[in-house]
């Protein structure tokens, strides 16, 4: 092609690139579990699936460049993608070291892998194959967020099932043999090629010095001085209803940090469990938690942060969470199948440490409960999305991220959750593959949690919880893992 279409980076995805060149993220991924039903070569219905999917998204032959004339960082169509550098077949007695734990050397191997920016023969993901059934997606943070993982899945069923109706039986019957095999050439599928869409990070992202000064003033400015606005406030409005104590989760101001722990680049062995709620003991609890007006995710915290009261004691603990804008009516004309459409929200909340631990349903404190899914809420339905996501570009350069080296992580717990996935629109009963099971997890890395939680749901695998921490935690959060656990066991048990 003479002229490479071409788009420049983001200032929002360029903070995701130099977390990555700095070393402090590497990547994250979804798995998905295919249930072959004819028994078809996997390998060659993938092969010709991929190669339709890849041709259809531009983002999926895409890369980061740095194009000199303009001295900018550019997304790119590479030039090619040959199947056998992208996909990798490994044979494992079982995905598992033992029920609840993810294989150590896939997971670490995953985890520690780097995608290399400016290559022209890979994509900034890749694709691992477990015993002919297991696919796992893996993939650069910069130009993917964790639903466009689930949706690579998703969009890959239907081209399998596509695949596989369309072949007669002499092809249905055949072995693919050679892994050399190109799914993408840029001057050969010239015609395929198009333009990658524009970054919602863009014109959608307006600076507002007013609320950029706002947020500066409540991280760095002492806390006796914020307190006399606060003051002054309940001097001149004061609240016509006192709030009681027990009836809010108002931060004592005293904030738990790790200090055992500090950020180093390259951080990426992990310890994995993994929790499963089965579907019918999903289904019963999410039932209970809809009697109850909250959301799973409110519910999951509130259990999170009774197993880490051991750690935290009477102190507050800062709760991550990334919001998905997917939803938002101003993303009317993107296609929101791949990319990056996310922001990240916080919780700080009060030690749960009068709470009792709850084992069954109606010993959960459904008051509290609420409270944290009234809290969630107010971070999902904000008006200052964008306004928010616009002050990263005050710190999207290389000085910022170094300066968060030996630090204390940046919260105590990150929650991800990437809802249920259901396949709606595929007849269950006539599909060739269907997804039985799926997983997400990610690499905590330098700006991470001591403690992370990554949520995926099936109708036919439930409810996968992967925990994740770092090596050197491992006996100082075992008991809180162990509690969790135990916890959502017992209350999936007795739902």
């Amino acid at each position: 092609m003479s002229v490479l279409p071409e788009r420049n980076v983001s200032f929002f995805e360029e903070c995701y690139y130099q977390r990555n060149v700095t070393d402090f993220y590497s990547n994250f991924f979804v798995s998905a579990t295919y249930d072959n039903r004819k028994g078809k070569d996997f390998k060659r219905i993938l092969a010709k699936s991929l190669r339709n999917l890849i041709l259809k998204h531009p983002i999926l032959y895409t890369n980061v460049y740095k194009n000199e004339k303009i001295n900018r960082l550019v997304l790119r169509p590479v030039e090619s993608i040959n199947f056998k550098d992208l996909v990798e077949f490994e044979e494992h007695e079982t995905l598992f070291d033992h029920p609840n734990s993810l294989n150590g050397h896939v997971m670490q191997e995953i985890i520690h892998s780097k995608f290399k920016y400016g290559n022209l023969d890979e994509p900034l993901w890749k694709l691992k194959v477990i015993n002919n059934e297991t696919l796992i997606f893996y993939c650069d943070h910069i130009l993917f967020d964790g639903t466009s993982g689930a949706n690579f899945h998703e969009k890959l069923l239907h081209e399998f099932n596509d695949v596989s109706k369309a072949e007669d039986e002499t092809e249905a019957k055949k072995v693919l043999e050679n892994n050399d095999i190109k799914l993408f050439d840029l001057e050969d599928d010239a015609q395929y090629v198009k333009p990658l869409q524009e970054s919602i990070y863009g014109a959608m992202c307006k600076t507002d010095i007013k609320f950029i000064a706002g947020n500066l003033y409540s991280q760095y400015a002492p806390a006796w001085l914020q307190k006399i606005p606060e003051k002054l406030y309940e001097y001149f409005f004061p609240s016509p209803i006192e709030q009681s104590k027990e009836n809010s989760l108002t931060p004592t101001g005293s904030l738990y940090e790790n200090t055992n722990y500090l950020a180093r680049k390259g951080a990426f062995t992990h310890d994995f469990k993994i929790v499963n709620i089965p579907p019918d003991r999903l289904s019963k609890l999410l039932k209970i938690t809809r009697s109850n007006e909250v959301s799973l995710t409110a519910l999951i915290m509130y259990v999170s942060l009774i197993a880490l009261k051991n750690l935290t004691k009477d102190q507050d603990t800062i709760t991550k969470f990334p919001i998905s804008l997917r939803g938002k009516e101003d993303l009317g004309k993107y296609d929101t199948t791949f990319g990056l459409f996310i922001k990240s929200g916080e919780l700080v909340l009060p030690p749960l440490t009068n709470k009792p631990s709850p084992t069954t349903t109606d010993k959960v404190d459904w008051k509290v409960v609420k409270l944290i899914n009234d809290k969630l809420k107010e971070v999902l339905v904000d008006d200052d999305n964008f306004k928010s996501i616009a002050m990263q570009r005050l710190f999207n350069d290389t000085k910022f991220f170094v300066k968060q080296l030996n630090k204390p992580l940046s919260s105590t717990l990150e929650i991800s959750n990437l809802g249920f996935k259901s396949f709606k629109d595929i007849d269950e009963t006539a599909a060739d593959f269907m997804i039985t099971d799926m997983l997400f997890s990610q690499s905590i890395g330098a700006l991470g949690s001591n403690f992370s939680l990554d949520v995926i749901s099936t109708k036919l695998g439930g409810m996968n919880i992967v925990l994740t921490t770092i090596p050197e935690l491992r006996e100082e959060y075992a008991y809180s893992i162990d509690l969790f656990e135990k916890l959502i066991i017992e209350l999936e048990n007795n739902a």
